[in-house]
């Protein structure tokens, strides 16, 4: 391996790190969102959270349980959104969820299509 590639490699390694630790940062503010008094700001948290995929799942899954339908309606719909990494959290809610929060779980899951029913049987 020339010396052009091994530095080249290793500037791009340290950009992923930067980009990883900047979404931590971000989702990490988001997820601090969610525990507001404002509707819409933790709306608009929990609908940008569904923006980043598979990293916002865990606050994702906090706006499932939130006191405002419409904040649990968009975690629902942004869960079916980031894939299947969401799968085993929304199949998770099932024993402790009250019935909204089961009824936003199946429609994130109805999202997800054949790998939710896969995981389901």
């Amino acid at each position: 391996m020339g010396l052009w590639s091994r530095f080249g490699r290793r500037k791009g390694e340290e950009k992923d790190a930067a980009i990883d630790a900047e979404e931590k940062t971000r989702v990490a503010g988001l997820a601090l969102s969610l525990e507001g008094e404002d509707v819409v700001a933790r709306w608009k948290a929990v609908r940008a959270l569904g923006e980043i995929g598979e990293a916002a799942v865990l606050p994702l899954m906090k706006g499932l349980g939130d006191e405002d339908w419409c904040v649990r309606r968009e975690a629902a719909t942004a869960l079916g959104r980031v894939g299947p990494a969401a799968i085993p959290h929304l199949i998770g809610t099932f024993p402790d969820a009250d019935g909204t929060m089961r009824q936003d779980a199946i429609q994130a899951l109805r999202l997800l299509g054949n790998p939710a029913m896969e995981a389901l049987r």
